[in-house]
């Protein structure tokens, strides 16, 4: 028997797209799985039960609810601040500016008769304690008499020599197997601001270990020490403690070292940082805007729309190492009492023949 009346067979895949309300921006969710609606409709039924078997005699759609679970492997920050959610992604911005002696809790002052060793994560000396990423360690000290000592006192740096030169004679305030702190400040190379062992100091030239990664000239570098005459420790980088993840802003306090200190100055430069990057975790009592759900065929050939007012609600997240990650959101259509002719949105074939409506 022939086949009587419209054919529209879909092979097809998917894309949203929203319009927040909150900002306007459209954004395009990313590669999705084809989007299916789930229809949850209620009724109410007139039944007769004449004759003792009740039979249906009237039905009437009392609730319709068309919800959309959409699983995209884009994790965008739009995308992230939707699945959290959040207002949209912020502007956040980390100053290079060196932070000189900040105080941090040691690992063992949290449980007292600890064995020295633990981890310590970097923070600002703001009000918040707001902690730092992305950063540079210079070094570590416990009660040291003064901050700095002599601004821009190193000129020069040697890698093959493994020297460096100050700007005045220290051999009379320094002492070779101390540790000292060299600052990145105007260094070609800041991998050369860290912590050095002095092995020899002679008139402006201090012996150190390890070597400078490069040479340096004609700079102005702050060097943080403990003068003879003055109380403190520079404690030694490798040996009493190490850098655990510069990005991560993690130090590690080296068990076989000599930290055992409760309270612990540090050293470090954060790396500028800037961009819409912060996302504030529930921010937002909610998401809503305009959907729009596209759906094409035929290598977008022929293409349809479902276009309606939307809400957003976040589902569930699968990061994963074993294949790409993923975020599931809800997206529920909202009636618009305000488009009488639309409440409901529309569906729209807008590409390509639409098929006849027999």
């Amino acid at each position: 028997m022939a086949i009587v009346g419209a054919q529209d067979l879909w092979v097809a895949g998917s894309r949203l797209f929203f319009t927040r309300n909150s900002d306007g921006k459209f954004m395009d969710l990313g590669t999705i799985e084809t989007a299916n609606p789930t229809f949850t409709v209620e009724t109410l039924e007139c039944l007769d039960g004449d004759g003792g078997v009740q039979t249906t005699l009237a039905e009437e759609v009392t609730r319709i609810d068309e919800l959309y679970s959409v699983v995209t492997k884009n994790i965008s920050p739009t995308n992230k601040a939707l699945m959290w959610l959040a207002d949209p992604p912020q502007d956040f911005v980390q100053a290079a500016t060196s932070q000189l002696g900040i105080t941090h809790v040691a690992p063992q002052a949290r449980a007292t008769g600890t064995a020295a060793g633990g981890l310590i994560k970097l923070v600002d000396d703001d009000a918040l304690a707001t902690p730092i990423y992305n950063l540079s360690m210079h070094g570590c000290a416990d009660d040291l008499a003064q901050t700095t000592n002599g601004a821009g006192e190193v000129t020069d740096m040697s890698a093959s020599a493994s020297t460096f030169t100050t700007s005045t004679d220290l051999s009379t305030d320094l002492t070779a197997a101390e540790s000292v702190i060299v600052m990145p400040n105007s260094m070609a190379n800041t991998a050369n601001s860290r912590s050095y062992r002095m092995t020899n100091v002679s008139t402006k030239t201090i012996t150190v270990t390890p070597a400078p990664v490069a040479d340096e000239s004609t700079i102005t570098a702050d060097l943080i020490y403990v003068a003879n005459a003055q109380s403190g420790t520079i404690y030694e980088q490798d040996v009493d403690w190490d850098i655990l993840s510069d990005a991560r802003g993690i130090m590690r306090i080296l068990e076989a070292g000599a930290i055992l200190a409760d309270d612990l100055d540090i050293w470090f430069t954060p790396t500028v940082l800037a961009g819409d990057r912060l996302i504030l975790p529930q921010t937002a009592s909610a998401i809503l805007g305009t959907a729009y759900i596209y759906w094409g065929r035929g290598n977008n050939a022929q293409q349809t729309v479902r276009q309606f007012k939307a809400s957003i609600t976040p589902n569930a997240t699968t990061f994963q190492i074993t294949d790409f990650s993923n975020m599931t959101f809800n997206v529920k259509a909202l009636s618009n009492p305000a488009n009488t002719a639309e409440e409901f949105g529309r569906i729209l074939y807008f590409v390509g023949n639409h098929p006849a409506t027999a």
